[in-house]
């Protein structure tokens, strides 16, 4: 009977300890955003407008969609604006909306529009199709031919035809919504190419047959080289792994040699960007020098050589591997790949030598088993893997922000692999 008592008594005692156990933890934890209160959906012109009230705590919105009729709603996109024109909502359907609050702790719970109703947009009588006409066609490289025409109508596409002869057989290259299409099949040949503008199932006058060679313009190509890791003896002395991506120092300066005395000038995808946008100006004999990852080799070993030969580059950042060396760069000493840290990272953009721009913050990894890197899984939806995409480049950009100054406007996929 005494038995009895003392091992009641310790349950007792040990049933008292989880509880308080229970409610420590429950205070310690935090709580989830509340959800929003006022989800207000209206037709307008252009598209459904959606429009709620600021959350506090909120580091941003997301937004669903889905038909009156289904069941599940699909994801549309993430925001910190107080306001969304959907412009993709089809005419003559009705609309349910739902709203989430994205904090520290996730994604609360869903707020839910009134119902609306977009209608179908009157018949509008569109312009006939005009002949295309064929500006130039450039021989760009060995392999490629550039052809730019104008006419045609703002909701047109291009279908592109060639030929061995004016006279010949012409057959279908393929199509383009602008105003320019790349014949990289060309093999060094002089063909010959006539463009029609189509629509559903209109086709428009064909374009006069013009020949390669015809009023060439002044077309560039640049070069790009891709590292991963770069290492000195002393690294492998001190266990740093030479993997099958890395490059010794030494080559590294030998290739920045190559080029600097070649006359080629290393340049980053923004400023590439910028020049493609009408912004800037380009050299000569551009280069891009993209380097993945973000390991410590860059920091240690091509930084330098970089600033030494007055070269750029751009690195493809890993967000949470550099989030990991940031909060134990100590453990860095017995890692066979160790990465930069954020501090490294800021130095080496703060200095306009190297670019910052995304390898995605958490998807370079095999994720739920089947799904690698950007790519969808199998059974995987588009909405689903959209989700997660939008998430990971907005983490990406919002921390690049707070450590650089600026997001990117480049992503180098995860394993080259993308959906």
């Amino acid at each position: 009977m005494n038995r009895d008592r003392s091992i009641l008594r310790r349950m007792s005692a040990l049933a008292c300890v989880v509880i308080c156990l229970l409610v420590c933890l429950a205070g310690c934890a935090k709580e989830q955003s509340p959800p929003p209160e006022r989800l207000a959906a209206s037709l307008t012109d252009d598209g459904i407008l959606l429009d709620w009230d600021a959350v506090e705590g909120a580091r941003g919105y997301r937004l669903y969609r889905k038909p009156k009729e289904e069941a599940d709603f699909k994801f549309i996109t993430d925001t910190e604006d107080l306001q969304y024109l959907d412009t993709a909502a089809g005419p003559g359907e009705a609309y349910v909306y739902k709203l989430t609050v994205l904090g520290e702790n996730g994604e609360s719970q869903g707020c839910e529009s009134e119902e609306v109703f977009r209608p179908t947009d009157p018949e509008v009588e569109r312009p006939f199709l005009t002949r295309p006409v064929i500006t130039s066609v450039t021989k760009m490289d060995r392999f490629t031919n550039v052809i730019l025409f104008e006419n045609g109508e703002a909701d047109c596409q291009y279908e592109v035809l060639r030929a061995d002869r004016a006279d010949g057989t012409y057959r279908l290259l393929g199509t383009t919504s602008g105003k320019t299409f790349y014949d990289d099949t060309a093999d060094g040949k002089a063909y010959y190419y006539q463009v029609r503008a189509v629509r559903e199932e209109e086709q428009g006058p064909i374009s006069a047959a013009v020949v390669t060679g015809t009023n060439p313009g002044h077309v560039i190509s640049v070069p790009v080289f891709m590292y991963h890791e770069f290492v000195t003896q002393q690294d492998l002395d001190s266990g740093v792994a030479f993997d099958e991506y890395a490059i010794y120092q030494d080559d590294f300066e030998q290739d920045l040699i190559w080029l600097r005395n070649h006359g080629y000038t290393a340049i980053t995808t923004r400023e590439l960007v910028d020049y493609l946008e009408g912004r800037g100006t380009m050299p000569k004999k551009p280069v891009i020098l993209t380097i993945d990852d973000g390991k410590l080799g860059v920091y240690k070993n091509a930084y330098p050589l970089l600033k030494q030969y007055k070269m750029k580059a751009d690195l493809a950042l890993i967000g949470d591997e550099i989030d990991n060396a940031t909060a134990n760069p100590q453990a860095r000493e017995n890692d066979p790949a160790p990465y930069c840290t954020w501090d490294e990272i800021k130095e080496m953009s703060d200095s306009g030598v190297i670019e910052m721009i995304s390898h995605t913050y958490y998807l370079h990894a095999y994720i739920n088993g089947n799904r690698q890197g950007a790519n969808s899984a199998e059974g995987e939806t588009e909405a689903q893997l959209l989700m997660d995409a939008h998430q990971d480049s907005r983490t990406m950009q919002d921390k690049l922000k707070e450590v650089t100054g600026r997001g990117t406007v480049t992503l180098s996929y995860p394993y080259s692999i993308r959906s």
